[in-house]
């Protein structure tokens, strides 16, 4: 039973640690005063990604082909990105004003996540292990890294121009959509 709940969250907090969704989450917590309400909504986009993928266990990856959750995943990311470098209404943060720092989160973090390698590892722990188990202690690692994150976004906001951040963030969201195209 340790091994339920030690071998998926080391493994889902070592390998998301820098990932795409963990710098979408920092970006996001620059861009609002609203953490707690980020938090949850990050963390529902990730308990229905992990809940499918568990409950799915190694067939989803057989039935979805990866090539195209990772497209989606990048054509999402590049319209944040393209919409974020172009729109004169407040970049990220208007976004945010707009929708809530609760939907912002559910919706970037629930599409991102599809098919991203710790969704993928969830999937194959829980063919494994017991299933509640191996989805409690996914969103348990996921949970922990996403309060650094945000708390950490929330320390950077007050340092740095808006504008400056929303060009990162613009930036940085077309990087990942490309990079989503090439691995």
């Amino acid at each position: 039973m340790i091994v339920d709940i030690l071998l998926p969250f080391a493994s889902v907090a070592l390998a998301e640690i820098g990932d795409k969704t963990q710098l979408a989450v920092l970006l996001l917590a620059t861009n609002t005063r609203h953490h707690g309400r980020l938090f949850l909504g990050v963390m529902s986009g990730f308990a229905a990604a992990d809940a499918i993928a568990v409950a799915l266990g190694s067939t989803a990856a057989k039935t979805i082909p990866h090539d195209i959750i990772s497209a989606a995943s990048g054509v999402i990311f590049l319209a944040f990105g393209l919409k974020m470098m172009f729109d004169k209404s407040g970049g990220i943060d208007g976004k945010i004003s707009q929708r809530g720092p609760f939907l912002s989160g559910l919706i970037l973090i629930g599409v991102s996540e599809m098919g991203d390698k710790t969704q993928i590892a969830a999937m194959l722990f829980a063919t494994k292990y017991d299933a509640l188990i191996v989805f409690a202690s996914v969103l348990a690692a996921l949970a922990v890294l996403s309060y650094a994150t945000i708390h950490v976004g929330s320390k950077i906001a007050g340092s740095l121009p808006k504008k400056r951040l929303n060009e990162a963030a613009a930036i940085l969201f077309l990087v990942l959509g490309l990079a989503s195209f090439l691995g």
